[in-house]
């Protein structure tokens, strides 16, 4: 009997082709795993026994077959021994809903909101934001629109326009066409060069990311990001194309000199420090008061998520950042911004 947990930095990637288990060493070696395997490795998400979960779950003659798949586990590295004591207390967790938490399902907003489910899904391969990340931004939409925000949409970093897909179809079912959606990109699949602050956030160990941006395949990436694509698929939600603009080149380049007088939406992607300090910068004092931020790689890119902390430690009110996912913030401005303390 052995006690497992785990390992650090394990996390399971959903797609229209399956589930992908990986870990955040190596962030594109991704396994192909079956549901019956994270069923498995949700019972490690604390301490547990091996022949603890082996007995929980090999039911009809399915022990050894729960055997082997922790056994697996261990191999791949991905489940870690344990001596952590609560391995012997009894979980009050519900696997009912411990499986479609590890899995990245999402029953309850398939149940609450099948139109959304629907939208993700035509738009998925334009946006790499995860469900709970989109489904955020679908609320925010959503809220601005019941509570008469005032203010534009504004999305910096843009790729296929996915995102940006997501809050225009939100906004036409709302029948709220008077927003300009404001979004700034290259729009050529480049950036500026990330710093020595710009890492991914590892549970253990430090990735640069200019390391892992230039392990990625540029001709998959750059398809359809171009401007006229990402107005087709912004557009194609029924959204005025006349209201969706633009705003090609390098945000410190574009912005302030191309900006909103006023903003509803402010959400923030471009991944790296220098440009979302700049967005914070010059956009957040735009922001309307009930306004909402969210910032997509807080937690997940260091230089993203140094550069919101530090933004607002010089701002005189606190703000409220909640967790969205394994990544990203959200926020509603309570107050007026006053610019950041010199």
């Amino acid at each position: 009997m052995t006690t497992y947990q785990t390992r650090p930095g394990t996390f399971l990637a959903w797609g229209i082709d399956g589930v992908r288990l990986g870990h955040s060493d190596s962030p594109l070696d991704l396994r192909e795993v079956t549901p019956a395997t994270v069923d498995v490795l949700s019972r490690f998400s604390r301490p547990a026994r091996d022949q603890d979960v082996v007995a929980e779950l090999g039911v009809n003659d399915a022990g050894e077959a729960v055997g082997a798949a922790i056994d697996h586990l261990v191999a791949a590295g991905l489940l870690c021994e344990s001596d952590d004591p609560r391995a012997a207390d009894p979980s009050l967790r519900v696997a009912a809903m411990e499986v479609p938490r590890a899995l990245g399902t999402f029953p309850d907003i398939r149940h609450l909101d099948p139109d959304f489910i629907d939208l993700y899904e035509s738009v998925q391969h334009t946006t790499q934001t995860s469900v709970a990340m989109s489904y955020a931004l679908r609320l925010a939409t959503r809220y601005v629109t019941e509570a008469g925000i005032p203010g534009d949409v504004v999305e910096c970093g843009v790729w296929r326009g996915g995102s940006a897909a997501i809050a225009a179809a939100t906004l036409v079912a709302a029948k709220d066409l008077g927003r300009t959606i404001w979004l700034y990109d290259t729009f050529t699949w480049t950036w500026d060069e990330p710093t020595d602050l710009d890492q991914l956030e590892l549970p253990s160990g430090a990735t640069k990311l200019k390391d892992l941006l230039a392990s990625v395949t540029d001709s998959v990436q750059d398809e359809g990001a171009d401007e006229e694509s990402v107005l087709g698929t912004v557009a194609g939600t029924g959204y005025p194309r006349e209201r969706i603009r633009c705003v090609a080149g390098l945000v410190q380049e574009t912005i302030p000199e191309h900006a909103p007088g006023s903003i509803a939406i402010l959400r923030l992607d471009t991944d790296l420090y220098d440009s979302t300090r700049h967005e914070l910068e010059h956009l957040y004092p735009l922001l309307s008061v009930g306004g909402v931020l969210i910032i997509d790689d807080y937690g997940k890119y260091s230089g993203a998520t140094r550069a919101v902390d530090e933004y607002f430690a010089k701002l005189n009110e606190p703000v409220l950042l909640h967790r969205i996912d394994t990544q990203g913030r959200v926020c509603v401005k309570t107050t007026a911004a006053s610019r950041p303390a010199i």
